[in-house]
């Protein structure tokens, strides 16, 4: 028994070590739902949420920086800033306490907090021949691996093996982005055609297809933000933005607002920048009540408020809430009853005496 309440305390000491050190952790899970699966929690369980990754599958998520306690801990990230958690590239949230999924690069290796995304080299399972030399795509995608080195050139096959026999005088393939021709002397093969991408080079017709889009070139379908993929065949979702307006293909992002348009936080008055991407403060309120987001400003009087003035004036807000209009003078500053909307008179129940 003794040993068993060591082996407990134990247990607790560490947790509360980890939760000291990473905080609690928070997965969302729908960020990329069907990715990663349960490699992706357990990467995230032991991942963390410190500024670098820590592994796991590409559904993982960083943890925000919050005590047990629920109170929201120091800022663990900047505006901006972007890490790769797994094959997720994340971006820093607007809390700065934790992460967000930006874009799943696909492979881990693919992944760079500077660069974002990089395109594959290859394909999973894709071969290709350097000269006599046999190789296939690695695992990471960003580079090649010699699997066998044939008798010669000819005997390299890009379907994946060396031949018994050299290729046939006349034949096509397409190896890589190349279109290649046999040889007949010396036997080998000879480029003829070099399509824009590997994908666009088509086994069966030996051909170049024509490219569907421009590398890094953008488009809005709704609210998904498109990217040209990497053998240029069409587009694939880059991100989901908020909304379709705040979808901005022409420069490649998710805007975060509409230029210029303004919105209430309690009682900040904010206006959207000009590239859409900050929402600074442009003016503070007395009261919540007070900030209108549709005229962008800030009401002095909320409609049929009364107010007095030193000098004993009754004035009413205006119909645009930005001020006053005096209505009636009282006889004495102290008759002035902005509550009742009225100046009372000597003997009336609530003047003065």
């Amino acid at each position: 028994m003794r040993r068993v309440g060591f082996a407990l305390l134990g247990s607790l000491v560490f947790a509360a070590g980890c939760q000291k050190v990473w905080g609690d952790f928070h997965v969302d899970e729908a960020a990329f739902a069907g990715k990663g699966g349960a490699a992706g929690s357990a990467g995230n369980a032991s991942g963390g949420g410190g500024r670098e990754a820590g592994g796991g599958g590409s559904g993982g998520v960083a943890g925000q920086n919050q005590s047990g306690s629920g109170a929201v801990g120091p800022a663990v990230c900047d505006t901006g800033e972007r890490q790769c958690f797994g094959a997720s590239l994340q971006v820093c949230n607007a809390e700065h306490d934790g992460w967000s999924n930006e874009r799943d690069c696909q492979e881990r290796a693919l992944c760079s907090k500077d660069v974002g995304c990089i395109d594959p080299a290859c394909d999973k399972d894709e071969f290709r021949c350097t000269d006599k030399v046999l190789q296939t795509c690695n695992d990471d995608r960003n580079g090649w691996t010699d699997v066998e080195t044939c008798m010669s050139a000819a005997h390299c096959s890009v379907s994946g093996e060396c031949t018994t026999a050299p290729c046939t005088p006349g034949e096509l393939r397409c190896n890589g982005a190349s279109i290649e021709e046999c040889q007949a002397d010396p036997v080998g093969w000879m480029k003829t055609k070099e399509c824009a991408t590997a994908a666009l080079c088509d086994q069966a017709s030996k051909t170049c297809l024509a490219t569907r889009c421009d590398v890094g070139e953008h488009r809005c379908s709704k609210k998904d933000l498109l990217l040209c993929n990497p053998g240029r065949t069409g587009f694939v979702t880059e991100k989901t933005c908020d909304s379709i307006a705040l979808c901005d293909d022409a420069n490649g992002r998710c805007n975060i607002c509409q230029a210029g348009d303004f919105s209430c936080s309690a009682g900040e008055l904010h206006q959207c920048a000009e590239d859409g991407q900050t929402n600074p403060v442009s003016d503070t309120c007395a009261n919540a009540d007070l900030c209108d987001a549709t005229a962008g400003v800030c009401r002095t009087c909320a409609s049929g408020e009364h107010h007095c003035t030193d000098a004993g004036e009754l004035q009413l807000c205006d119909e645009d809430g930005l001020g006053f209009t005096t209505t009636e003078t009282c006889d004495e500053p102290s008759l002035c009853d902005a509550p009742g909307g009225q100046c009372l008179t000597s003997g009336m129940a609530g003047a003065p005496p």
